[in-house]
């Protein structure tokens, strides 16, 4: 996406003043810089992570192919047995309800690379716990088209000491892949 391309809101503050033009090095990413010739032909990761922080579901819906698929791997959905997501319905449904609730949301630890992106993404609730998602994602011509989620919440960082069988969540809601 060029940046004539961009909503207005991505490109400057609330005052309307111009944010950081060069966006191979941006605060999102975290000083990383990124390569302007490695870029993923139209996606923007920096302004899909904006969206997701900001809850713009319409703006990341629009970057999922119509086919795409989600993969999401958490304690009640082991690697062998995923939650799998299909298509842009499936897709819309799992936004709304991922932002549903009053959370506090974080994207970190951008990896731009060329067809596959990778970020982190970190809710806190309002008790503060905290659930992270880690995404990587395939990416072809600006649309995501398979992506990969592992979700762990707070209960789940030390499983050593919680049974395998359980699956009580403690009134936790992992709404936040």
């Amino acid at each position: 996406m060029t940046t004539s391309q961009t909503p207005p809101h991505r490109n400057t503050d609330s005052s309307g003043r111009a944010l950081i033009q060069d966006s191979r090095l941006s605060p999102q990413s975290h000083g990383h810089r990124r390569d302007p010739g490695q870029g993923t032909r139209g996606f923007d990761l920096d302004a899909f992570s904006q969206a997701i922080e900001e809850r713009d579901i319409d703006y990341q819906l629009a970057h999922y192919a119509a086919d795409a698929d989600i993969r999401i791997v958490n304690p009640d959905n082991p690697p062998a047995a995923p939650q799998t997501l299909f298509g842009t319905p499936a897709i819309h449904t799992w936004l709304l309800n991922s932002n549903a609730r009053d959370l506090n949301l974080r994207v970190t630890h951008l990896i731009d690379g060329g067809d596959r992106v990778a970020f982190t993404k970190r809710c806190h609730d309002q008790d503060g716990r905290e659930t992270v998602a880690i995404n990587t994602a395939e990416v072809d011509d600006g649309r995501i088209t398979t992506q990969h989620t592992i979700v762990v919440w707070h209960q789940y960082w030390n499983r050593a000491t919680i049974p395998l069988d359980h699956h009580d969540r403690g009134g936790i809601d992992p709404a936040c892949p």
